[in-house]
């Protein structure tokens, strides 16, 4: 059991890799084998992810699919978001943060059992006179979507440790952004969103380097092996093994922890 830790740690970056998602799953399986706070563990998690979003960021500016104007607004308007979710997550119990944390990885397990219906395409919601504003290129209205956007992922990076890709890539799809594009400037801002919110953290929160570094290296390792493999395994397959996951860091969350 004294290598469940590591093998964990090696897991959730697989689903990383895998997948595409799953960087929501740090901190829950932080503090399932390690004996730290969920604060501790929302800090190695910003940490974490800044070094998986990176490696990720490349493939996607290697193929020109980041906006950099896209992800100018996206940080922007991540750094009062960041120190909106910190001054939240300093003001709020463990025990509410966990519940937070909770809530949010069920939204993200009934997106994931709904994706299939969904239909994000900017035509249909027609009625929606933001998205119409932005749909026809209102540079004010877009702007100030960014800049809301940025600002939501901020709020959840320093909040509860989930950084901004996971709030950003819907939404852009939504604007009318191509999924590539998404996807590449929400990892481009991403790197950011939850740089800001870690250096945020840092000031209030205590955790030892050589731990950061073990995090952040075991995670990287197993979202490269889950790269190497996400050609082999079915997308449904690994979207299942994150919905199973993400249930089980709930039930943990809300039970044991």
């Amino acid at each position: 059991m004294q290598y469940l830790p590591l093998i964990s740690l090696l897991f959730i970056g697989l689903l990383i890799g895998l997948s595409g998602i799953g960087g929501f799953l740090i901190a829950p399986v932080l503090i399932i084998v390690f004996p730290i706070t969920l604060r501790e563990a929302i800090v190695a998690s910003l940490a974490a992810q800044i070094f998986v979003y990176l490696g990720s960021f490349y493939l996607y500016w290697k193929q020109e699919k980041v906006d950099f104007k896209v992800s100018r607004y996206l940080i922007l308007g991540s750094i009062p978001g960041a120190l909106l979710g910190l001054t939240a997550n300093l003001a709020l119990s463990e025990e509410i943060l966990r519940i937070v944390l909770a809530v949010f990885l069920l939204m993200i397990v009934i997106f994931l059992l709904a994706k299939d219906s969904f239909n994000l395409n900017l035509q249909d919601y027609n009625h929606m006179p933001l998205l119409v504003l932005v749909k026809n290129n209102k540079k004010l209205a877009k702007t100030l979507g960014l800049l809301v956007l940025g600002l939501l992922g901020g709020v959840m990076a320093s909040l509860i440790g989930v950084g901004g890709p996971v709030t950003f890539v819907p939404v852009l799809i939504l604007f009318g952004y191509g999924a590539k594009i998404s996807i590449g400037s929400a990892l481009f801002s991403g790197i950011f969103n939850v740089a800001i919110a870690l250096t945020f953290h840092l000031l209030y929160t205590t955790v030892g380097l050589p731990f950061i570094l073990l995090a952040s290296i075991l995670t990287v390792l197993g979202s490269l092996m889950g790269a190497v493999l996400s050609d082999i395994i079915s997308p449904k397959i690994s979207r299942l093994i994150v919905i199973y996951a993400t249930l089980f860091s709930i039930i943990y969350l809300l039970l044991f922890a």
